[in-house]
């Protein structure tokens, strides 16, 4: 989700992809009272149309209020329903942040967030065409009181019109994974509060470690596999793409930016990696500058130190 989170500014995040900037959602409801699509860009989850049966809850979680919207037979997909996939989700990252070391800023977050679960079925013009294509998992939009989060259920467990559909322990620990990364988007918003330089690498790293971080508490994620599958394809990317590393947005992208985060936890904790933020919230212009005001490191130093944690 969040990053740029200013009241004038939002910004939407797809899972394992590229970051796409817009502007707040536009709608205005036409002759039947539905909320339409205006301008290319993307309906709130409120707002949005479903097609068939769908349910409706109001969930009292411990990072805020949710409201929940899901198509019923999106259901099919899962073992658990969408309700208690979120129920889990949110108490398992209460427990993580509530372990020590994250900032009062986050342990004490209070956002509201709007969720809607949609099928392949969703009626057209309400999500643009350029996001649908890409076949994301889910994706987020927010500001500082608000975000928004859409899950595309059957890309989540099959990819873009994938018919294989996995069993449902596995299409579970895959939707809690997609909950957990979008979410943390707005965890790492709530640090920044509105401040800091727009980084895919950095936004993205962060939402894929606090997928592995949270996994430790989740009783649905499995830890270790988890954090051995990014390893490896971290591994992968930095054996066939040596120098600089640059983020292009691709799976191998999104993993070898979360080692940053997993080397600077593992050598200075949780409290230590989030000291980087407080020199980010204080005008420090680059993720990269602000780890080498706090701990001297160079780019070149810290690729020395995820490489050492990869091998």
């Amino acid at each position: 989700m969040l990053r740029l989170i200013g009241r004038s500014k939002t910004v939407i995040f797809g899972y394992l992809l590229n970051l796409l900037l817009i502007t707040s959602a536009s709608s205005a409801p036409n002759e039947k009272g539905v909320y339409q699509l205006t301008d290319g860009k993307l309906l709130s989850p409120t707002a949005m149309e479903l097609q068939g049966s769908e349910r409706r809850v109001t969930i009292s979680s411990p990072i805020g209020p949710m409201e929940l919207r899901w198509q019923r037979d999106v259901e099919v997909f899962f073992g658990r329903t969408p309700e208690r996939a979120l129920i889990e989700a949110a108490r398992s990252i209460s427990r993580a942040l509530n372990k020590g070391g994250f900032p009062v800023r986050v342990t004490s977050l209070n956002m509201r967030w709007n969720i809607i679960f949609f099928g392949e079925n969703l009626p057209g013009g309400q999500v643009p065409a350029a996001i649908l294509s890409g076949c994301h998992p889910g994706w987020m939009i927010g500001n500082r009181e608000e975000a928004n989060i859409y899950i595309r259920a059957q890309a989540v467990v099959a990819g873009c019109g994938g018919n294989t559909k996995p069993k449902s322990s596995v299409a579970d620990e895959k939707l809690s994974q997609v909950i957990v990364h979008e979410i943390g988007h707005g965890i790492e918003g709530a640090l920044l509060q509105g401040k800091g330089s727009s980084e895919k690498l950095r936004s993205e790293g962060f939402a894929t470690w606090f997928e592995q971080y949270v996994s430790e508490f989740s009783p649905v994620l499995r830890s270790a596999g988890i954090q051995a599958y990014y390893k490896k394809l971290a591994l992968y990317r930095m054996k066939t793409s040596p120098g600089p590393f640059v983020f292009q947005g691709t799976a191998y992208d999104y993993a070898y930016s979360s080692m940053y985060f997993v080397t600077l936890e593992e050598r200075f904790g949780v409290r230590g990696l989030f000291s980087v933020y407080d020199l980010l919230l204080q005008g420090s212009p680059s993720f990269y500058e602000a780890i080498f005001q706090r701990f001297k490191w160079s780019r070149s130093k810290l690729e020395e130190e995820v490489s050492r944690i990869l091998k």
